[in-house]
């Protein structure tokens, strides 16, 4: 479409940005694209990015891969729920912070590298990605939150020994779930249920809590 005006919800100093389509760059958080085309825009600076990061619930579907930079720490709230087109998210080390719905049906998504330095996740931060098949953790010592992954229809395995603990309501009808490997989690609170094709479990022998989880499935092992 031709004539589209991004206004980038970006808080933080900016250094720079590239728009580019070959305009000069700028500090300037908003810019019209006169012809349609396919763009990657880079952004210097900035610490938090903001719900509708892209300026306008209608622009959505304009966004398909996105590098988180070195300089960011916070992804706010739905910045970028409903990003149905989004098929790439990278974060850098720097993403402390990651606020409920940030993703929340992005249903495009199919991997997620989480940052080594992540602090805490909100709500629903990646919930009904269904089409997310990996997810890889890699902070030590990592406390999965209340509902921080809802209805990850696509998860195919999860296999991290980072993850310490599980809070209420997380991987429920990961229908095609078949191996969970956590060896040094410590506590379930209504996880995994409904993973129909779920055969193989690991889990540690010192195990201090199990409630609600594990229902209709079909473990071997």
């Amino acid at each position: 479409t031709n004539n589209v005006t991004l206004n980038l919800k970006i808080t933080g100093t900016i250094t720079s940005v590239d728009w580019g389509d070959e305009t000069e760059i700028t500090t300037r958080l908003s810019h019209t694209y006169a012809n349609a085309g396919q763009y990657m825009i880079k952004v210097i600076g900035g610490t938090t990015l903001n719900s509708n990061i892209l300026g306008s619930a209608s622009l959505k579907d304009f966004l398909s891969k996105c590098y988180i930079g070195s300089s960011i720490t916070t992804i706010n709230t739905s910045a970028f729920e409903s990003h149905n087109n989004l098929k790439v998210i990278i974060f850098s080390d720097s993403v402390t912070n990651i606020k409920s719905y940030a993703f929340r049906d992005a249903m495009q998504i199919n991997i997620v590298i989480l940052p080594k330095n992540l602090i805490s996740m909100g709500e629903y931060s990646f919930g009904y990605c269904s089409m997310l098949q990996y997810l890889i953790f890699r902070k030590t010592e990592t406390k999965v939150d209340r509902k921080n992954f809802v209805d990850l229809y696509l998860l195919k395995s999860l296999n991290s020994s980072k993850i310490k603990s599980i809070g209420n309501d997380n991987f429920n009808n990961a229908y095609v779930l078949k191996t969970i490997n956590l060896p040094n989690l410590t506590s379930l609170d209504n996880n995994f249920n409904n993973a129909y094709v779920l055969k193989t479990i690991n889990l540690p022998p010192n195990l201090t809590k199990i409630t609600s989880s594990f229902s209709n499935g079909n473990i071997e092992q």
